[in-house]
């Protein structure tokens, strides 16, 4: 994992070397070991290193191989088995690195290679014989490339922030991404952010750019489909391929020349991952936040029948609501943009005490719910493809098993149905939300889509590649392997929810290696923050009135007076702050 800041030049001009490190320099946290660039006439290209591969100096970028040169944030994760069928065709090696195979494998397969890479990156690579630059992104969007231009020349790099020292750079707020985030919630849904003329690069895709004739292709590489007959008839063979693919997406993502850990919540995903971990790894020290007198909410006796199970020995923490607000201002920093709730500042502090201990590679349980149905928002794709009978059979299902409580339930539906508040409405009429996500609820496959593609998954990895990188460690995401999301996407309904059981495939598949607390446990906490000072209280709503100029355009002052919504005032409140942090 690393930080990478590219210019090119659109016409000739000498790409500018000052503005390249100065803009590398507010990226130095993602990679704190080395520094790196390459300067020629018409590109930049820098690089702030995190050794993980290969941590001696022969592997450190911009790195050449041939005629290539590469910047690269991320890792591939099968590079080992790449690089064997490379030398296999004459290919030779002087690094342990998978950058180093990254460039041998472009010399080879050209832009296919990109089909070929089991992992997570955002790479940037320089043909000086051609004159081509090719920029890819992963497949999922886990690892970050904004891009912004002028008149002059494209600007490339793994943070928002960076752009901010460019010549003439003035930050515009995209208001269209502003006021999708202020009435429901909504960012990361689409590629602009919230600066206008800031892109995201567009995940799963390359481009080439030829800097001499300056044309321009990019193309998509992958595509998330529920094309394609899976062979398996029976539900243990199901299972069984399935197992297999999560063992190996989590044993490979295992090998690091660094300290490695994993996160733990109490969950089934993040309980999975350490349990074949353990096993693996069996001086794993695992981190987890919990608070063990929350009573219903303490996710302790979880992580404790992990640590018992697998005789680990790992770390707990307990971070207070005022330990979690000093960090406010700082997490925001890194985040470069509002996030959405308070569980962002305790993944910052957990990752914080990570690096504390010396650790540079966690894993984390990121992605399994998008597509294994593990939202109760789910039974909502599979309440619309049920029939009379089904429908009485999944209601019986979720009450015998106390799966759901039956007033909850029924006042999550009802605030779903109210969604549109008359702020909202109000301002439906002025902004443009515009995206071409599927309708939320049709299928579970449907649904699955809309949140891979468009309206959760994104948000959550800038959530989880920030928080990471503020403290140099590199985050994996085993249920992100294109394996595993490409299979168990198109797996029948039943295995992912089961009388009214969600992830049900999973379950099966690890009920041995897991406790039965955790195998038979139906609801869902993530990173519980009690909140104990309340997110309205009068201190929040007095600091958005007192920089009301910022937020006016979409509330007025009655509005925000009379608000009741936790999530709208806290929407308004890290908006105000993000506004005085980086706009004004």
């Amino acid at each position: 994992m690393c930080g990478i800041t590219v210019i090119l030049s659109k016409n000739r001009q000498k790409a500018p070397e000052n503005v390249a490190r100065e803009m590398s320099q507010l990226l130095k946290h993602r990679g704190p070991d080395d520094y790196g660039i390459y300067i020629h006439d018409n590109i930049v290209l820098a690089h702030n290193r995190l050794s993980i591969y290969d941590t001696s100096g022969k592997a450190a970028q911009p790195l050449d191989y041939k005629h290539l040169k590469i910047v690269f944030n991320g890792a591939i994760y099968n590079f080992k088995q790449i690089k064997n069928t490379l030398v296999d065709k004459g290919y030779s090696f002087i690094t342990e690195s998978d950058t180093e195979v990254v460039l041998a494998a472009y010399d080879y397969y050209g832009i296919d290679c990109f089909k070929q890479f089991n992992g997570q990156w955002a790479i940037v690579i320089y043909n000086t014989r051609t004159s081509q630059v090719i920029i890819s992104r992963d497949r999922y969007g886990i690892k970050p490339l904004y891009r912004y231009e002028d008149t002059d020349f494209i600007y490339l790099s793994s943070e928002l922030k960076s752009f901010f020292k460019i010549p003439d750079f003035e930050p515009t707020i995209n208001k269209n991404v502003a006021f999708a985030f202020l009435s429901i919630g909504l960012h990361d849904h689409i590629d602009e952010t919230f600066y206008e003329g800031v892109n995201r690069f567009p995940k799963a895709s390359c481009q080439i750019i030829n800097l001499d004739t300056h044309k321009s292709e990019l193309t998509h590489y992958y595509k998330l489909s529920n094309q394609g007959a899976i062979e398996e008839k029976k539900s243990k063979d199901y299972i069984e391929t399935y197992s297999s693919l999560l063992q190996d997406s989590i044993k490979i993502r295992l090998t690091a020349d660094v300290p490695l850990t994993c996160s733990l919540s109490g969950g089934l995903d993040s309980s999975t991952i350490v349990a074949y971990a353990g096993i693996e790894k069996p001086d794993l020290s695992p981190f987890s936040i919990s608070y063990g007198d929350q009573g219903v909410n303490s996710e302790l006796p979880y992580i404790k029948s992990i640590h018992e199970k697998y005789n680990l020995e790992g770390t707990v923490l307990s971070p207070g609501n005022k330990e979690l607000n000093l960090l406010m201002d700082e997490c925001l920093y890194h985040q470069d943009v509002p996030f959405d709730n308070t569980s962002v500042l305790a993944q910052f502090f957990l990752y914080r005490n990570m690096s504390k201990k010396g650790f540079k590679v966690s894993l984390g349980g990121q992605g399994a719910d998008e597509v294994l149905a593990g939202y109760d928002k789910f039974y909502l794709g599979l309440w619309r493809r049920s029939s009379l009978r089904d429908k009485a059979a999944l209601i019986y299902n979720l009450l015998n098993k106390e799966i759901v409580n039956p007033l909850q339930a029924y006042a999550q539906m009802n605030k779903y149905k109210q969604r549109n508040t008359k702020i909202r409405k109000r301002h439906l009429k002025e902004f443009d939300i515009h995206t071409d996500r599927p309708c939320r609820e049709e299928s579970i496959q449907k649904m699955s889509l809309n949140l891979m593609n468009y309206m959760g998954l994104s948000a959550l990895l800038r959530y989880e590649d920030r928080n990471a990188m503020a403290h140099g460690i590199e985050s994996r995401l085993p249920y992100l392997d294109h394996r595993l999301v490409d299979y168990t996407f198109r797996l029948p309904d039943n295995l992912k929810i089961n009388k009214g059981v969600k992830k049900y495939i999973q379950r099966e598949a690890f009920k041995n290696l897991l406790p039965e607390k955790i195998y038979s446990r139906y609801g869902k906490l993530g990173f519980y923050i009690p909140e104990s000072e309340g997110v309205i209280n009068q201190e929040r709503i007095q600091y958005i009135l007192d920089n009301f100029d910022f937020v006016k355009e979409f509330f007025n002052h009655t509005e925000i007076k009379n608000m009741t919504e936790e999530k709208t005032i806290w929407r308004a409140y890290i908006f105000t702050k993000w506004v005085a942090l980086f706009i004004n």
